[in-house]
């Protein structure tokens, strides 16, 4: 399952960080911020400003968990402040869309959230740099 959701400004970007954290630390899963290496190795192949904006922040975050399980969140190729989070449900279906049901369910709490459609990728939205 993929979905996404504009998150607004530079304080909704790091109140989603924030919010995956929390998600993390609440489902006793592991926190991941790869955001500076995949800056750092973009910046290395001369794509720097992959999200077209200067002052861009590159997002590459995830929340990992036992056998698979987990989520991961980035804006490559979107909208300044979108953000694409992208489900695997591990080796239980069940634990999987659990897992998706509690994570989209906090974010909905802050922002506007949109299931991508089975077979899609996730798209560069207006209005949402």
């Amino acid at each position: 399952m993929i979905v996404e959701m504009c998150l607004g400004d530079q304080k909704g970007l790091r109140l989603f960080i924030e919010t995956m954290r929390q998600i993390a630390s609440t489902e006793h899963m592991t926190f991941i911020d790869n955001s500076a290496k995949t800056q750092r190795e973009l910046d290395v192949v001369g794509q720097s400003n992959i999200n077209e904006s200067q002052d861009a922040h590159v997002l590459n975050i995830g929340i990992e968990g036992d056998d698979g399980l987990g989520v991961t969140a980035g804006n490559l190729g979107l909208a300044r402040y979108q953000v694409a989070l992208g489900f695997t449900k591990g080796s239980s279906d069940t634990e999987g869309s659990q897992f998706a049901d509690v994570v989209v369910r906090e974010l909905r709490t802050k922002w506007m959230v949109t299931r991508v459609p089975a077979g899609k990728a996730a798209m560069r939205a207006s209005g949402c740099d």
